[in-house]
């Protein structure tokens, strides 16, 4: 489709319609990490696991497991509560939290 027939929205726009760089469209790691936590609610993964689960044959450290919940809340809005974290263990989906 030419781009002059697209909505104004996607014009220009680089991936999934967005055209700045401000988006609340979660990344693929984003959403993998979401759906393995909606997928086993209230079952706390430590970061190693979530590592193991989403970032499969790629090195990256605790701090990047850390990050991507943070860009995900900050995409939830009034759902980011349900991301809980059990300090010294790991993260959850709590359904109760909003």
């Amino acid at each position: 489709m030419p781009a002059s027939t697209l909505p104004a929205r996607y014009r220009g726009s680089t991936r999934e319609g967005r055209t700045s760089r401000k988006s609340n469209t979660p990344t693929r790691t984003e959403f993998d990490l979401l759906q393995l936590l909606l997928a086993n609610r209230g079952q706390v993964f430590s970061r190693q696991e979530l590592i193991d689960s989403v970032w499969q044959d790629v090195v990256v450290t605790d701090r990047t497991v850390d990050v991507n919940i943070t860009r995900l809340r900050k995409k939830l809005g009034p759902y980011a509560s349900n991301i809980a974290n059990r300090q010294g263990f790991g993260y959850y989906f709590d359904e109760k939290a909003s």
